[in-house]
């Protein structure tokens, strides 16, 4: 089995009765148990990439421009899960590998939609339109990929490519900036710090004014 193929295994229905033993195959051949933290970081990548499937399905109407970029997106996240699922070392003239290509891509485009933005002052809290409530969506199933990277990269240095987590890092900002996108003309709702606290004291307030009146 090449790298390539095995990359599929987890999409394929090949080796579902080790896999129902909690047993996996990476790229290079080698079996791990499905408790290791390199299938945790790829079961999160996966999620990452049919979030965005659901932002693009579900997502409301959303310019083309947007629905290409994502589909883009998608792709791009396939290959950080071949990457990741093979370890570095393999040689594979068909295994995919993230470089600063691909992060100086995110990065253009991150400072483009940027620029369309107007400065926040404070956190977005995730919502608005059906469009921008599913980015912000994508954007926390990245965050969560990226996570679960860097503690697979943290124990398995040698193996992984440490630029696939730089690319997550860089996808999530951008995602957030597709959501504020999503969001300009109906605009961002804002966090406000102690919402809830200054409410309840409003609250009880208001109620012991009554009560003395």
């Amino acid at each position: 089995m090449t790298a390539s193929e095995s990359a599929r295994v987890d999409q394929d229905n090949t080796g579902l009765q080790e896999t129902d033993m909690g047993v996996s195959v990476l790229g290079d051949g080698s079996h791990v148990h499905k408790s290791d933290p390199r299938l945790g970081a790829l079961a999160c990548v996966d999620d990452a990439g049919a979030t965005i499937g659901l932002v693009i399905a579900f997502g409301g109407v959303l310019p083309e421009e947007m629905v290409s970029l994502l589909s883009l997106l998608q792709n791009d996240l396939l290959d950080v899960y071949s990457d990741l699922h093979t370890p570095m070392g393999v040689e594979d003239e068909h295994q995919v590998r993230i470089t600063t290509g691909y992060i100086d891509r995110i990065q253009a485009l991150y400072d483009a939609y940027s620029d369309q933005t107007a400065p926040s002052a404070s956190a977005v809290i995730p919502g608005g339109t059906a469009s921008a409530a599913f980015l912000h969506k994508a954007r926390a199933s990245v965050r969560l990929a990226e996570h679960h990277v860097w503690i697979a990269l943290k124990e398995n240095p040698e193996s992984m490519n440490l630029l696939a987590a730089s690319y997550l890092n860089r996808l999530s900002a951008l995602l957030f900036v597709l959501a504020r996108t999503a969001n300009a003309e109906h605009g961002d709702l804002m966090w406000q710090p102690g919402l809830s606290e200054r409410a309840a004291q409003e609250a009880q307030e208001q109620q012991q004014e009554a009560e003395q009146a």
